[in-house]
């Protein structure tokens, strides 16, 4: 337990260190097939467009709506307070990440490719 405890406190929380998101234990994965989602940008043409994404907040807590852009660094988006619901329009291919505001712990991790009516957290 101590081991993966510092692991965990070695992983970078910002960015990552090569173009690949990896899932980790107890974390889920959202996006094409349940695989875990590479930075922003890479979308197949055919899958090419925008629609409205929805982020539902069901916690206790106010999460942060993170866009990761092509280098892999996160950048925030916007605050979701508990109960709340983000809606924006977002270009398909682009990759998101929900952290808990207070712990930073990663709630999701997802492509928007417009599939989903709504992102729900947890």
């Amino acid at each position: 337990m101590t081991r993966l405890f510092l692991l965990f406190l070695a992983l970078p929380l910002n960015g990552c260190g090569d173009a690949t998101y990896y899932p980790k234990a107890g974390i889920p994965a959202y996006g094409e097939g349940g695989e875990w989602q590479s930075c922003s940008g890479q979308v197949a043409g055919n899958l090419a467009g925008s629609s409205v994404m929805a982020v539902d907040n069901t916690l206790t807590e106010p999460v942060d709506l993170i866009w990761v852009d092509t280098a892999c660094v996160e950048q925030l988006v916007a605050e979701v307070a508990s109960g709340e619901r983000y809606e924006a329009e977002t270009e398909h291919g682009n990759v998101f990440a929900v952290r808990g505001q207070s712990n930073g712990f990663l709630y999701a991790h997802y492509k928007w490719l417009g599939e989903y009516d709504a992102v729900v957290i947890p």
